[in-house]
């Protein structure tokens, strides 16, 4: 304390410091504004007078400068931490919504995996309705699984629908 040639004692630096821990949140939450000098950071800070009381008018003034120092570097530091901080978390939200959006994607690939081998209806050849639509009509008219004339339904089906899809009726 003593190379910083001032009036003030070492008692005096310590009534100031404890009136920066006392106060810090507030001061530290002071607009930039505030701290463009000296002045306009007096009109926001005017309770620190109370303890300037029992100093002369040069100790007053270097007690004014050393708080306003003092809580510059602080605000500073913490504008400083808050900037990296920032950085870091813009960073860190950024690898989250990659990592995010990648899961995504691997779900919605399992997902359709899943559904199409396991929950599409497996598709019906316009040839196999045919006959399945065959097989239905030799049965409704009672002429399954042998036709009158001794040959098998299925076969004479199959026989129909390789000549003509449509050969018992129009495929739904």
């Amino acid at each position: 304390m003593e190379d910083l040639k001032s009036p003030l004692n070492n008692g005096e630096f310590d009534k100031i410091n404890i009136f920066i821990s006392e106060n810090e949140k507030y001061l530290l939450s002071l607009s930039v504004n505030s701290y463009k000098d000296i002045n306009y950071f007096k009109v926001h800070v005017e309770k620190f007078n109370n303890h300037l009381k029992s100093l002369s008018e040069k100790e007053k003034i270097r007690a004014w400068f050393y708080l306003y120092s003092q809580v510059k570097k602080a605000k500073q530091q913490l504008l400083m931490r808050d900037k990296n901080n920032s950085y870091i978390n813009k960073r860190r939200s950024f690898n989250n919504y990659i990592s995010l959006v990648i899961t995504g994607v691997i779900i919605f690939i399992i997902a359709l995996i899943v559904y199409f081998l396991f929950l599409s209806e497996p598709k019906v050849s316009d040839y196999d309705r045919c006959v399945i639509n065959g097989i239905q009509y030799f049965k409704d008219i009672e002429a399954y699984p042998n036709l009158s004339d001794g040959s098998e339904a299925g076969k004479v089906a199959k026989e129909r629908c390789y000549r003509s899809k449509v050969a018992f009726g129009p495929l739904d």
